[in-house]
């Protein structure tokens, strides 16, 4: 009868490590397998995580940047609006046919 050794534990560094040369997207699962020492299972089963929270992330920063580019707009506008309620643009060039 053969004995099998215990299965192996790896630190979420290595994980990350293989997860992102998946990622990379340079190398087969096979040879990602090949060169961590792992089923090509584990390799995938790495990966996906990384990718839904990237994914995840990338929403959340381009949701963000979309609400700063409007708050931004917003400001302009209002500072605009001030520039002009107080008279402060009169006589610009190019802003006396827009007053």
């Amino acid at each position: 009868m053969m004995v099998s050794d215990p299965p192996r534990e790896y630190g979420a560094t290595f994980k990350a490590q293989v997860a992102l040369a998946a990622v990379k997207g340079d190398k087969t699962l096979a040879e990602l397998s090949e060169q961590f020492h792992v089923h090509p299972t584990q390799v995938t089963d790495w990966k996906q995580p990384l990718l839904a929270r990237t994914t995840f992330y990338a929403v959340a920063f381009h949701r963000q940047a979309l609400r700063d580019d409007q708050g931004r707009q917003n400001r302009i506008e209002m500072i605009g609006e001030d520039l002009l309620a107080r008279g402060c643009l009169r006589g610009c060039p190019g802003l006396d046919s827009a007053l």
